[in-house]
């Protein structure tokens, strides 16, 4: 990871963002060499400062994805599989569509 990202990563605004955004969501991050869902077999996850910092440090990534399910708890593979764990999850649009093309966006999912 070059220093801009390090230095992106430790403004107190993204890490607030970052957190309050990933909070509860099955985390992955792309590093210089791959993408990333796991570490040491468990769901990346970020509910605080630590967990950002560790992620930072021992993966160093270039950017941070989440999912659009919240999740009562991810500790195991099997939480992020679990339907019954999902609480909630953020509306999306796909896109490549535009509003007037709702109903084909829904039809292509369906």
């Amino acid at each position: 990871m070059d220093f801009n990202m390090i230095d992106h990563f430790s403004r107190a605004e993204v890490r607030k963002a970052l957190i309050d955004f990933l909070r509860g969501r099955w985390v992955s991050v792309q590093t210089e060499d791959e993408f990333r869902r796991y570490l040491n077999g468990k769901p990346l996850r970020v509910r605080d400062e630590l967990e950002l910092d560790s992620i930072i440090r021992l993966l160093r990534p270039r950017t941070f994805y989440g999912t659009i399910e919240i999740y009562k708890r991810i500790e195991s593979r099997e939480d992020v599989y679990d339907e019954g764990n999902v609480i909630s999850a953020t509306p999306t649009w796909d896109i490549d569509s535009e509003i007037g093309n709702w109903r084909a966006t829904v039809e292509v999912i369906s």
